[in-house]
C-alpha cells in the first residue's frame, strides 16, 4: 500500500469519525429539542397511571450532557396534589424532580427504563383529619386500573437510583394527635418497579427529626440515620420492611414488619428491638433539657428490649380494630446520679412482660426493684383479663426519702420532697359484673410533701394516709379509708377525708374543706375534665349516708343522714362528653341540703350563649359514686338567646378558616359530623323561658314551658313558642341512638303561620308542603309527625309516620307549576293563580307516602274536589273534580300524575295508587319507641323531678321488663337459680 493511499484512507476515516461524532452532537442537541414534548408526555401518561392526584410543573427541560448516554428530564416547581378533602392543597412540593432515562428501550420497547429519580428541595406533606380521611391516598388501586392495557403494554420501571435531597417532611395526624417533622432529609436509594413491585433499598440521613404525640414532645432535634430494605407491592397495595437498622440520636434499633392494605381496610405488624443499649443512649431520645441533665449524671445500666405491634381494621365485616401489642423489657444493673449528689440510686432492675391482644392484657413485672441510701423499694406485678374482669396478683413495697431522691436525680422541670411508704399486697380476681373483689391489704402514706414545676409557687404540706382492705374478696368485705388528704397551695389550705365501707350497700362518710385558684394549681397538676382551668374554687362541705334496698329487686336507694355545706364555682369550664364546645360555669352558688344541692342565680355560658339557673340537684352523690347513677335536677332555665346549632357535633373547621369564622351556627347541612347528641345518666326537667332558639334557618321566639331531660333523650311538654308568624304549642320527644341515627315525634299545633316563611325557616315542612314555595298568605296546622333522622339532622323520609289536620285561612298561588299546567290543559285561565280562604286539608303519612283526604275549595267560578296521593320524593296520583258554574252539579273528572316537574293531565279517574315502600328502622325498638311515647303523653307540668322518676321507675317495673346485661368474666358462672331480689349490683367506682 502506497502513502499516499494509506493518507487518504486515513483522511476518509477522520472524515467519517468526525461525520459519526457530528452527528451524535447534533443528535444530543437536537433530539431533546425535537422529542421533548415527546418524551415529557410519555412521563406524565406513566405517572398518571399510577396517580389518581393532579400532578403539575412550571416547566421542563431535557438534555443528554448531565448523564450521558441517558436522557435527562428536568421538572422545575412540581406539585402533587391531595387526595380526599386536601385535593386543593398540596401534598409535594419541589424545586425540581429529575428523570434519568435509558432513551433507547423508550424509543423501541413499551418499556421506560428510568435509571434515576431525584427530587430537590422539596417539602411533602402527610396529613390526617381527625375523621380519618388522607391526603396521600395518591396511588390508584388496583381494580381502577386497565389491567388489560396494562398487561398488553407491559411496563416496567426500572430505577437504578432514587434520591431526595435537602427535603423536609411533615406528617400530622389529628385522628391519632401524632406529629411528626422532619428537617434537611437526604436518601439514596435504588430498585425497580416491575409488574406493579416496588424494590429499593437505601440509606436515610435526617439531621433532625421532631415527634409530638397528644401535646407531649418526646423527640425534638433528634438525628437519624438507616439503612433500609423495602418492597412495595402495587399489586397487593403492600409494604414489606424486610430488614431495617437505625440509629436515632445514640440509641441503635432494628426493625421489620408490612403494612397490608385492600379496599375494605388495612393490616399491619411491626417488630422492634433493641440489645445490649445503655440507658445513656435511651436517655437521648428525651427531650433536649433531659439531654443536657444526661450529660452532667452518672448513668449507667443495659437494657433489652423487644415490641411488636399487629393489628387488622375492616370496615365490611365490621371489625373493631384487631390488635396485639405485645412488649419485652430486660433492664439490668442500673444506676443513676446527678453531679455531687450525695448518694445514687442503685442496682435498678425491671424485667417486664406486657401484651393487650384485642383489648385483653396481660401484665407481668417479675422483678421490680432499686435501692436509694438506706431506702429500697421492690415489688412484683401480674394481672390478666380487661378493665371489668381481671385475675390479679400482687406485692409492692416503696419506702423512700423523695427529697433524698430529688437531690440524687435533680430532674430539669421539677422540684418535690417528703416521705413515702407503701405496702400493697393483693391476690384474686376482680370482677365489677360479679362482684368479686381480690383480697387487698393496701397502705400509701406520704408526709411532709410538697411539689413544684415550673410555677413559681409549690404545693406544699402534703399528706396522704389512704388504706383499702379486703378480707374476704366480697364487695361487704371492701373498705376505703383515705384518713387524710391535705396540702396547702397559694396559702389556701384544702383537706379531704373520706370513710366507704360495706361497698355491697355503702356506708359513707365524706368530708372536704378548702379553696382552690383552678389557673395556678392547674399548672402544677393537671385536673381531669377541667377544660380551661382559669377559674376558682371554694368548698366546705359534710356528706353522711348508706345505701338501702330498694323498691326493685337488685335495685338501691341512698339514704341520707346529714349532707350539708357549700360550693362555691366561678370560671369554670368543663369538658362534657356529649358536647362538642366546653361548657363554661361563670358562677354558682350552691348549698347542701340533706340530698339536695340548691343554687340560684346559677350563670352558665355555651359557644358564647348566656343562662341562668335557679332550682336544685339531687340524687348527685349516687350519681358520683354508683354506676349508673342518675343524676336529678329540677330548675327554671332562662336564657335571652340559645344557638341549637352550637350543641350539634360539626366537621373539623381548617384552621386557615378559623380566623373568619365568627359564629358556632352551622353554615349548612354538610357541617354535621352526628346527631345532637343528650347525656344518658341524667334526669332533668327545665322550666324553658328562651327569649330565641336558633336552629338551622329557624328563630323561635317566647318558648315557654317544660323540657324534661330523661335516658339521653328530650320529652317537651305543652312547650309554647312564637314562629313564622304565628303562635305554636308542641309535646314530643327526641332521642340519639348513637352518632348516627336519632328518634323524634312532634305533635305541633300552630295557629295563623306565615304559609312563605314556613317553606322557607323550617325544613320538614319544606319536604312535605312543597307547594308552599309559591304561596303566600296565612294557615294554622294540628299535626302529629313522627320518625328519624340521619347523622346531618335531616329526617328520613321513608321513615315517616303521622297525620292531622292544615287549614288555610287566605292563601295566594303564583305561578305555582301544579296548577299552572291545570290551567293550561283545561284552558281555564281562573285555575293558573288561585286564591283559597278557610279550606281545611285532612291527611296522613306513612310508608313514603302522603295520602290527601277529600276536601273542597272554591275557584271563582269553579268548585273543586281534590284527593289522592303523593310520594315523599316527588310522584303524584291525584284525582280533581271541576265542578262547572252555576252550581259545580256538572263536574270534570282530572286525573293527575307525574312529578311536580313533569306533570301529565287526563280526562279520568285513577286506576290504581302509587307504590309503598317500607322502611324498616332497625336502630330503634318498637318498645323504645312505644316507652317515650308513654312518657309525652304521661309526663305533666305540675310533676315535680322526682314524681317523674318515680314515674319513668314503674314504667319500667310493669311495662318494659330489662334485660340483665350479660359481659364477659374470668370468674366461673354462679348458679343462676337465685332470686331476683338476692341479685348482685356492680362494684362502685372507688374515687
Amino acid at each position: 500500500m502506497t502513502e499516499h493511499s494509506s493518507k487518504k484512507r486515513w483522511v476518509l476515516s477522520g472524515k467519517i469519525a468526525g461525520g459519526i461524532f457530528v452527528f451524535w452532537l447534533l443528535a444530543m442537541v437536537l433530539f431533546p429539542v425535537l422529542f421533548h414534548n415527546w418524551i415529557s408526555q410519555k412521563v406524565t401518561d406513566l405517572t398518571s397511571d399510577y396517580l389518581s392526584s393532579e400532578l403539575r410543573f412550571k416547566d421542563t427541560r431535557a438534555t443528554f450532557f448531565h448523564h450521558f448516554p441517558f436522557l435527562t428530564l428536568s421538572m422545575d416547581e412540581v406539585e402533587l396534589r391531595g387526595s380526599g378533602p386536601f385535593a386543593e392543597q398540596p401534598f409535594i412540593k419541589a424545586e425540581t424532580l429529575v428523570f434519568t432515562i435509558g432513551i433507547w428501550r423508550l424509543l423501541f420497547t413499551d418499556q421506560v427504563d428510568i435509571k434515576e429519580i431525584e427530587l430537590n428541595n422539596g417539602n411533602v406533606f402527610f396529613k390526617t383529619d381527625r375523621f380519618g380521611r388522607q391526603n396521600y391516598s395518591v396511588f390508584t388501586s388496583p381494580e381502577s386500573k386497565d389491567q388489560d392495557s396494562l398487561s398488553e403494554s407491559g411496563t416496567e420501571v426500572y430505577l437504578d437510583r432514587i434520591r431526595i435531597n435537602n427535603t423536609a417532611i411533615a406528617y400530622t395526624d389529628a385522628l391519632r394527635k401524632l406529629d411528626i417533622r422532619t428537617h434537611a432529609l437526604d436518601y439514596d436509594g435504588a430498585g425497580s418497579f416491575i409488574e406493579g413491585k416496588l424494590q429499593l433499598g437505601s440509606h436515610l440521613d435526617i439531621d433532625s427529626v421532631d415527634v409530638t404525640f397528644e401535646d407531649v414532645k418526646y423527640l425534638k432535634g433528634k438525628p437519624l440515620k438507616a439503612n433500609l430494605t423495602t418492597v412495595y407491592n402495587d399489586n397487593d397495595v403492600s409494604l414489606l420492611f424486610e430488614k431495617n437498622d437505625l440509629v436515632i440520636n445514640e440509641l441503635a434499633l432494628n426493625y421489620s414488619g408490612n403494612l397490608d392494605f385492600d379496599p375494605d381496610g388495612y393490616s399491619y405488624k411491626v417488630d422492634l428491638s433493641t440489645e445490649g443499649s445503655h440507658l445513656k443512649e435511651i436517655i437521648s431520645l428525651l427531650p433536649a433539657r433531659y439531654v443536657s441533665w444526661r450529660d452532667k449524671a452518672d448513668i449507667d445500666g443495659l437494657l433489652d428490649a423487644k415490641i411488636h405491634l399487629s393489628g387488622l381494621n375492616n370496615v365490611v365485616r365490621d371489625t373493631a380494630e384487631a390488635s396485639r401489642m405485645a412488649v419485652e423489657i430486660n433492664f439490668r444493673d442500673g444506676k443513676l446520679k446527678y453531679r455531687d449528689a450525695p448518694v445514687p440510686v442503685e442496682q435498678i432492675f425491671l424485667d417486664f412482660n406486657g401484651s393487650l391482644d384485642n383489648g385483653v392484657f396481660e401484665i407481668e413485672a417479675d422483678t421490680l426493684s432499686f435501692i436509694l441510701a438506706e431506702d429500697f423499694s421492690r415489688g412484683n406485678f401480674y394481672a390478666k383479663g380487661h378493665k371489668d374482669s381481671l385475675d390479679l396478683k400482687t406485692r409492692l413495697h416503696a419506702q423512700l426519702n423523695l427529697h433524698l431522691l430529688q437531690e440524687t436525680l435533680q430532674l430539669p422541670g421539677i422540684n418535690f420532697g417528703g416521705h413515702l411508704n407503701a405496702d400493697i399486697t393483693a391476690e384474686g380476681v376482680y370482677d365489677k359484673v360479679n362482684t368479686h373483689f381480690p383480697i387487698t391489704d393496701a397502705e400509701f402514706i406520704v408526709k411532709d410533701g410538697y411539689l413544684q414545676t415550673t410555677f413559681p409557687d409549690p404545693i406544699e404540706d402534703i399528706s396522704i394516709d389512704f388504706v383499702l382492705e379486703n378480707t374476704d374478696g366480697a364487695l361487704d368485705g371492701t373498705s376505703v379509708m383515705l384518713k387524710n388528704l391535705s396540702f396547702n397551695f397559694e396559702d389556701n389550705p384544702f383537706e379531704l377525708k373520706a370513710e366507704l365501707k360495706n361497698f355491697e350497700m355503702l356506708d359513707y362518710d365524706i368530708q372536704a374543706r378548702g379553696s382552690l385558684d383552678l389557673n395556678s394549681f392547674s399548672q402544677v397538676a393537671p385536673l381531669p375534665y377541667i377544660s380551661r382551668a382559669n377559674g376558682f374554687v371554694r368548698l366546705d362541705a359534710r356528706f353522711k349516708g348508706h345505701m338501702v334496698p330498694g323498691p326493685e329487686p337488685g335495685s338501691s336507694d341512698l339514704k341520707v343522714a346529714s349532707n350539708s355545706g357549700k360550693l362555691f364555682l366561678e370560671n369554670v369550664a368543663l369538658n362534657v362528653q356529649e358536647l362538642p364546645n366546653p361548657l363554661e360555669i361563670v358562677s354558682g352558688d350552691f348549698t347542701f341540703q340533706l340530698d339536695k344541692l340548691e343554687f340560684s342565680e346559677f350563670q352558665i355560658k355555651y359557644a358564647g350563649n348566656s343562662s341562668l339557673l335557679n332550682g336544685y340537684f339531687t340524687n348527685y352523690l349516687s350519681y358520683l359514686l354508683v354506676p349508673d347513677g342518675i343524676l336529678l335536677g329540677d330548675f327554671d332555665f332562662k336564657s335571652e338567646f340559645v344557638d341549637l346549632d352550637a350543641l350539634i357535633p360539626k366537621k373539623e373547621v381548617p384552621p386557615e378558616t378559623l380566623a373568619q369564622t365568627q359564629t358556632d351556627s352551622l353554615g349548612t347541612r354538610d357541617d354535621i359530623s352526628g346527631v345532637l347528641q343528650v347525656p344518658a345518666n341524667i334526669n332533668f326537667k327545665l322550666n324553658a323561658d328562651i327569649d330565641t332558639l336558633r336552629h338551622f334557618k329557624l328563630d323561635i321566639t317566647e318558648l315557654r314551658g317544660q323540657i324534661s331531660v330523661t335516658e339521653g333523650g328530650f320529652v317537651f311538654n305543652d312547650t309554647r313558642m312564637n314562629m313564622v308568624g304565628g303562635t305554636a304549642t308542641m309535646k314530643g320527644f327526641y332521642k340519639p341512638e348513637g352518632n348516627d341515627r336519632a328518634l323524634f315525634n312532634y305533635n305541633l299545633q300552630g295557629q295563623n303561620l306565615d304559609v312563605h316563611r314556613a317553606y322557607d325557616e323550617i325544613e320538614l315542612f319544606t319536604d312535605l308542603v312543597p307547594a308552599a314555595q309559591n304561596a303566600s298568605g296565612i294557615i294554622s296546622l294540628d299535626y302529629e309527625i313522627r320518625g328519624s333522622m340521619d347523622q346531618r339532622m335531616n329526617p328520613i323520609l321513608p321513615s315517616l309516620e303521622g297525620g292531622g289536620t292544615l287549614t288555610v285561612h287566605d292563601v295566594q298561588f303564583k305561578n305555582y307549576k301544579f296548577f299552572g299546567t291545570v290551567s293550561r290543559e283545561t284552558r281555564l285561565g281562573a285555575l293558573k293563580d288561585p286564591k283559597m280562604k278557610e279550606i281545611t286539608v285532612h291527611s296522613n303519612i306513612d310508608d313514603n307516602l302522603l295520602e290527601l283526604k277529600r276536601f273542597k275549595f272554591k275557584v271563582k267560578p269553579f268548585r273543586l274536589r281534590l284527593e289522592g296521593q303523593t310520594t315523599l320524593d316527588g310522584d303524584m296520583d291525584l284525582q280533581m273534580r271541576l265542578g262547572l258554574p252555576p252550581f259545580g252539579l256538572i263536574g270534570i273528572p282530572i286525573k293527575i300524575t307525574g312529578t311536580s316537574d313533569s306533570l301529565k293531565i287526563k280526562m279520568g279517574r285513577r286506576e290504581k295508587d302509587l307504590e309503598a315502600l317500607d322502611y324498616d328502622d332497625d336502630e330503634f325498638t318498637e318498645e323504645e319507641r312505644r316507652r317515650f311515647r308513654m312518657l309525652r303523653d304521661s309526663i305533666t307540668e305540675n310533676m315535680d323531678i322526682e314524681d317523674i322518676y318515680s314515674f319513668e321507675k314503674r314504667l319500667d317495673t310493669l311495662y318494659f321488663q330489662k334485660e340483665p346485661k350479660v359481659q364477659d368474666s374470668l370468674v366461673a358462672p354462679r348458679d343462676t337459680v337465685t332470686a331476683p331480689a338476692e341479685a348482685k349490683r356492680p362494684i362502685p367506682d372507688v374515687p
